[in-house]
């Protein structure tokens, strides 16, 4: 998927360093409201539960360089007539305040 400015994309084992790194880096923004994977064991649960029935998540990337800017989580996802799910969603701290067009 993608936009003029973002391409999502699921996460990988791959994407570990950088993304812990981020997610570290900006405890601050996030806090109290989510606790986002900051270390390896809980971000490999995270990549693991991402595709499953009731869980997708994405990572959000700058189209210009591939610097991650942020996830979307789809959370407690219902298959059917209903087609329904929460959506959650984080910035990189670095680069917080930068989703205007």
């Amino acid at each position: 998927m993608s936009s003029a400015r973002v391409i999502l994309q699921p996460p990988t084992l791959a994407d570990e360093r950088e993304f812990v790194s981020a997610m570290r880096a900006g405890r601050a923004l996030h806090r109290p409201w989510m606790q986002m994977p900051d270390n390896s064991e809980k971000y490999a649960s995270y990549v693991a539960r991402c595709g499953t029935e009731r869980f997708e998540g994405y990572l959000v990337r700058r189209r210009e360089d591939g610097a991650l800017a942020g996830v979307f989580n789809i959370n407690e996802i219902v298959r059917g007539r209903l087609q329904s799910g929460y959506l959650g969603y984080a910035a990189v701290a670095a680069l917080a305040g930068e989703g205007g067009t």
